[in-house]
């Protein structure tokens, strides 16, 4: 094979080594590509990167960075942490030792603020508020997970995936979450075990997790005077049959929880059905009056059962639409701070779609909604210099095709040269 033929084909040989087309090493690096934007897109795509975010108030969801440059207190001292947007990451602080932090809910850029006074913002130079809403853990100082430490870590040299807590947003290694890892695409969120324990609600619906126990973590025995926090404790204690080991103490106490759980179910069922026969039996005016009473959302939430696991617990997608939205568990969320839970756009997916809807949008998609955001005479003047472009452009290619002569870079580049003339004059 010629030299000549050999680049046709596009190949390129070792000495007894396998042949590698260019157009694999093509596609091959295409596909890398590929998914380096889509990374790129699901973590900084539904943010804005041309204006800062300040004036837009509290952002549902945005990347930010922590700058330790004009803020090297942050590393040490809590009360100076601060974080900036995604837009003034790249303006305001261009090299200086950022700290990306992924995506933060219900945040204010900080930039020019009174919390980073080492620079002003490009953007917007007259700050006055103070972000008051804002909060700041560990990662605004560098520091991750249980172990409190940064990432990447160069004195660790164990390979281990981080994973994100939906409550407290802190980052965790695997191995320091107390719990065996589902495999990543089957779970959605997680939530430590820190905020595990500080938040009982959460328990509640614990029966929707697909969490794997790890029974290396978990202490398994149970205090033989435990009682059950049930209606008739005195009726439900278990007797010698069923203390023949630990396994039939947690056994038989799951069953007995479980009974009790459904005996609430049949005596909630049953109220509903004596109050639907007393409707029917009430006057239509003071009928329609309680019906009026009763359209309060019912709440749902789980009964509690079994015992509370150590450890992080790992959750599905959509597994927040289970959650109750009744005005006792609202108000239950809002006093523990987690009320974002029931906000579906809050979550990482809903942020990464928005993203990657992006990649969907066509160039004609952008220019026509460009095209929206302008005035009238402008839309007519853009209309005007198109149809003049386009025929102009016509004419140009025709005398070429008529004759046969293939259009050059250089022949492209006077055609607009011309026009660019001819419109000056």
């Amino acid at each position: 094979m010629s030299a000549s033929e050999n680049n046709q084909e596009g190949t390129s040989k070792g000495n007894g080594e396998d042949e590698v087309t260019l157009g694999e090493v093509l596609r091959q690096q295409k596909e890398l590509d590929d998914e380096y934007e889509q990374e790129y897109l699901e973590v900084l795509g539904g943010s804005d990167d041309k204006m800062c975010t300040y004036s837009q108030g509290y952002i549902k969801r945005q990347a930010l960075y922590a700058c330790l440059t004009c803020n090297p207190e942050a590393r040490t001292d809590p009360t100076k942490r601060a974080g900036v947007c995604l837009a003034c990451s790249y303006s305001c602080h261009d090299g200086h030792d950022m700290v990306e932090l992924y995506t933060k809910r219900n945040f204010r850029c900080d930039c020019g603020t009174a919390k980073i006074l080492a620079v002003r913002c490009k953007f917007d130079t007259v700050k006055l508020d103070q972000n008051d809403k804002n909060v700041y853990n560990q990662n605004f100082s560098g520091l991750y997970c249980t172990c409190h430490r940064p990432y990447p870590d160069a004195e660790d040299s164990i390979e281990d995936e981080m994973i994100q807590c939906v409550l407290c947003e802190d980052w965790f290694h695997s191995r320091h979450l107390q719990a065996a890892v589902p495999a990543s695409n089957s779970f959605a969120e997680m939530i430590c075990g820190d905020c595990m324990s500080k938040h009982d609600v959460i328990h509640h619906y614990v029966g929707m997790s697909i969490t794997k126990v790890d029974d290396s973590v978990l202490d398994t025995t149970v205090d033989p005077d435990v009682s059950l926090n049930t209606t008739e404790q005195n009726d439900t204690t278990m007797d010698d049959s069923h203390k023949e080991g630990e396994e039939g103490k947690v056994e038989e106490l799951l069953k007995d929880e479980i009974n009790q759980s459904i005996m609430n179910i049949i005596e909630i069922n049953k109220s509903n059905i004596e109050t639907s026969d007393t409707l029917d039996q009430e006057p239509p005016a003071k009928r329609q009056k309680i019906g009026t009473d009763t359209t309060v959302a019912k709440c749902t939430k789980p009964l509690l059962v079994g015992e509370k696991l150590p450890g992080a617990t790992f959750w599905p997608n959509d597994w927040r639409k289970s959650i109750c939205s009744c005005e006792k568990c609202i108000t239950e969320l809002k006093e523990q701070k987690i009320e974002f839970l029931v906000d579906l756009e809050d979550t990482v997916l809903s942020y990464q779609e928005k993203g990657l809807a992006k990649v969907h949008e066509t160039t004609e998609d952008r220019a026509m909604r460009a095209f929206s955001q302008i005035d009238r005479q402008q839309q007519i003047n853009v209309l005007t210099g198109y149809n003049k472009l386009k025929e102009n452009l016509k004419e140009f290619l025709h005398s070429y095709a008529v004759s046969d002569v293939t259009v050059t870079i250089d022949d492209v580049n006077r055609f607009f040269r011309t026009m660019n003339e001819k419109d000056g004059k």
